[in-house]
């Protein structure tokens, strides 16, 4: 402010002279009224010009544009805080909906859940019962089998390539007088319904002859041909019922441990019991027999 005092001072050089001039002409005695006047009104017009209240007009309109320019800004970030509040109104409204499409995705899913889960028990009820009733047929068939070959025998060991049904049980009889030790009689009178080789690649592979199936007229000559067979023990011959093939593999392993039972001079024996064929042990004759268990 002092600085814009003395610009101002420098502005009105003639005003000092004047003053200077009157200030010396008092001193000398010559002055009137309105040589006063003019001085007086200068000088007043030169305070006038030089008072705070011209610095105070020059702040207040800095002050008034500075408000403006501030107001303006304001406003225009009031208009952003509108604008960006706007977004986040929209911004949420379609978090709203995404979170309301998701709660209906969920309850679409556990309700596609719930179903598929009936329907998976649906199917599997029905699979259970499918497996039932295949079993059930399954084990209808093995006992039909059972029964149709229940009349029949096989037996392992007479060699000999014949053709004819004829010639089979031809050396079927030869085979009862000679190694089971029935009479001419008990052959002469067995009822074959029919004899033949049945092709056995377990057999061929060993270098053994194809075994020979027996179907019998007559129950009564069928368990006294199975009975005479213990005649055969030590030799490598033998004669076993005929089974469907579900059982003779199991036949053949259960035969395998009885072997290594009799070692121990033990008594055995392997019988069909419904559809299953079961190894039964005993110590002695007095004994039980008691079921071998894998």
């Amino acid at each position: 402010m002092s600085k814009s005092l003395e610009n101002k001072k420098k502005k009105q050089p003639g005003i000092d002279k004047f003053v200077r001039n009157y200030q010396t002409r008092s001193k000398d005695g010559v002055s009137d009224d309105s040589e006063k006047n003019i001085v007086l009104e200068k000088s007043r017009s030169t305070t006038m010009a030089a008072t705070p209240t011209t610095q105070f007009d020059e702040l207040k309109s800095l002050i008034i544009g500075l408000k403006t320019e501030m107001n303006v800004k304001i406003d225009g970030q009031q208009a952003g805080l509108v604008e960006i509040k706007q977004g986040m109104a929209e911004l949420l409204n379609k978090v709203d909906t995404f979170n309301k499409r998701m709660t209906d995705i969920e309850n679409t899913i556990s309700a596609n859940d719930v179903l598929v889960e009936q329907r998976f028990h649906e199917m599997q009820n029905k699979l259970n019962r499918a497996e039932s009733r295949i079993s059930q047929i399954e084990k209808e068939q093995i006992r039909n089998e059972i029964r149709d070959r229940k009349y029949n025998l096989m037996v392992y060991g007479i060699p000999g390539q014949e053709r004819y049904v004829t010639e089979t049980e031809k050396v079927i009889k030869t085979f009862a007088v000679e190694q089971l030790k029935l009479t001419l009689e008990e052959v002469t009178k067995l009822l074959f319904v029919h004899t033949h080789r049945v092709p056995n690649r377990h057999c061929r592979d060993e270098g053994k002859p194809d075994p020979i199936i027996i179907k019998f007229g007559r129950w009564a000559e069928r368990e006294q041909f199975l009975l005479a067979a213990r005649n055969l023990k030590g030799t490598d011959k033998r004669i076993v019922t005929d089974l469907p093939t579900q059982l003779k593999k199991k036949r053949s392993d259960l035969a395998k441990i009885a072997f290594e039972m009799r070692k121990d001079n033990k008594w055995t024996r392997i019988k069909v019991v419904d559809v299953d064929i079961v190894l039964e042990s005993k110590d002695n004759k007095e004994s039980s027999w008691v079921r071998y268990e894998d």
